[in-house]
């Protein structure tokens, strides 16, 4: 049976696609925080991973669903839009789009009904019309950016985001070439295949892109969920307080600013640091640089398992202010060295 099992490398690409949007499903379900933040990306994740798996069945799907082509159509046709939307929401990471943003998920029922028009119902200059219609709108969605362009801008204002900046510039410059590429083959006599091949190829670089960025940007919910479990004296004003906390820690990471401290983050939530002592013993059973350093280390942690920079970068962007501190609370918080830890993991 397994003898009669051949791959080719569209197929393998398609099957590494699989399963890495699996993987990034299963980490958004479990570790995004609220669901509202974690809602947006599973269905671009799901979307993405359900047109891999669509692609992948092109030689069996077909016979039991008449309907194929539109449906991988409508599922390639998507990721233009949903990636925007995604992009607005890693730009603004507390917060969800509003309904408007959301508005251009429409662009895709609006190219296939042009489509449709414009081939006469059907025949066969359907599929050329679809291609072009959904070239248009997967551009006119990487337009909509310049009408959101006050979130990108006020981004590169705020401290510890230049990360999210990066990954939103790197999708929409992904999105923009495979736009430009597809444009390019539009006017070529390129095959099925070769049209497949290279969306598969734009669509795995997306998905590296986010798992190699996304999972450090997005808040840590088992921490919000233990915090939020826990039985605290607290009255309902420092209750607030700590929620400020856990914006700061867990959505803006203030912790990867080497110098912030217990002063700047009272500063923040406009109280005394007696109040911010008693809110992190009480809600978090952590004093300020037991927290900052947790934090950190979470995040060298992830940085040695998906990178191969060296320590001393991997300290400075998790926030540690020299190499010495870092190596020091790594070991006491893992029990291991960060080199350890590295050969162990990465």
């Amino acid at each position: 049976m397994f003898n009669t099992l051949k791959f080719t490398i569209p197929d393998i690409l398609l099957l590494m696609g699989i399963a890495q949007c699996l993987y990034i499903i299963i980490y958004l379900a479990f570790r995004s925080g609220r669901i509202s933040r974690g809602t947006l990306p599973l269905i671009y994740f799901i979307t993405m991973g359900t047109a891999f798996t669509v692609s992948f069945l092109e030689n069996t799907l077909p016979e039991i669903f008449q309907h194929y082509e539109i449906l991988k159509w409508v599922l390639w046709s998507l990721q233009p839009p949903l990636c925007i939307l995604l992009m607005i929401q890693v730009a603004q990471i507390d917060k969800v789009p509003s309904l408007m943003q959301y508005s251009v998920i429409l662009l895709v029922p609006v190219a296939y009904c042009v489509a449709l028009y414009m081939s006469g119902q059907g025949g066969q200059q359907l599929d050329i019309w679809l291609r072009l219609s959904g070239l248009v709108a997967g551009a006119i969605s990487l337009l909509s950016v310049w009408f959101n362009r006050n979130i990108l801008e006020d981004l590169t204002k705020q401290k510890n985001h230049q990360e999210r900046y990066w990954l939103i510039l790197a999708m929409l410059l992904i999105n923009a070439a495979f736009i430009a590429t597809m444009l390019v083959n539009l006017g070529i006599d390129s095959g099925a295949q070769k049209i497949d091949l290279i969306k598969t190829v734009f669509g795995l670089a997306l998905v590296y892109l986010s798992s190699t960025s996304l999972f450090r940007i997005y808040p840590q919910a088992v921490h919000i969920a233990q915090s939020k479990n826990q039985k605290t004296t607290l009255s309902v004003y420092e209750e607030s307080v700590a929620r400020q906390i856990e914006n700061l820690i867990y959505v803006q990471k203030a912790y990867q600013e080497p110098t912030y401290s217990r002063a700047d983050l009272a500063r923040e939530c406009e109280v005394p640091e007696a109040l911010i002592s008693k809110v992190l013993s009480t809600h978090f059973n952590l004093s300020f640089p037991q927290l900052m350093n947790k934090h950190r280390v979470e995040d060298a942690k992830n940085l040695l398992r998906q990178t191969n920079e060296a320590m001393s970068v991997i300290a400075k962007e998790s926030g540690f202010n020299s190499l010495a501190s870092f190596n020091r609370s790594f070991k006491e918080i893992v029990g291991l060295s960060p080199t350890d830890y590295k050969k162990k993991h990465g």
